[in-house]
């Protein structure tokens, strides 16, 4: 009668142990799903706010050259068509040539700092200094290293 009893019993365990094991496993199946949902979810906002950083970025390029229209439009009057045409190159140099200007006053500063000081190398390292150094990085920087710098720490 004992006997019957434990096996009575067991037999009442056994498939609740079985039901509570694959709740458990339907449980663990149904969290990885969720979290390759959460990952990919997490990839795909990342895709889009790359893709519109990139769009943010062209249309950044088109408005900075959306300043000096480059067409011309003829009038018929040479003069008029010549000056329009010199009146759109000119607005496409401006900033180059602003450039060269404040370099060229910047170069004849340190040649005449570097003449007072006696003309010869040993006085550089005396005349240039760390805002000679922020000058033509922010220079070079502005022309030529903006996008590359971004490029290379991946902030577009």
């Amino acid at each position: 009668m004992i006997l019957g009893a434990i096996l009575g019993l067991l037999g009442a365990i056994i498939p609740e142990g079985i039901k509570i094991f694959k709740e458990r496993q339907d449980h663990k199946h149904e969290k990885e799903m969720l979290e390759l949902q959460m990952q990919y979810q997490r990839e795909m906002i990342e895709a889009r706010i790359q893709e519109a950083r990139a769009l943010a970025t062209l249309e950044l390029d088109k408005e900075a050259y959306r300043y000096a229209p480059t067409d011309v439009k003829p009038t018929g009057n040479f003069w008029i068509d010549l000056l329009q045409v010199i009146g759109a190159f000119y607005n496409q140099t401006v900033r180059p040539t602003l450039t060269y200007l404040v370099i060229a006053c910047w170069l004849m500063v340190k040649y005449a700092s570097w003449q007072i000081a006696g003309g010869n190398l040993e006085v550089l390292p005396q005349i240039w200094t760390e805002a000679d150094n922020e000058f033509v990085a922010a220079v070079v920087m502005f022309w030529f290293g903006g996008r590359a710098f971004s490029r290379t720490f991946k902030r577009i």
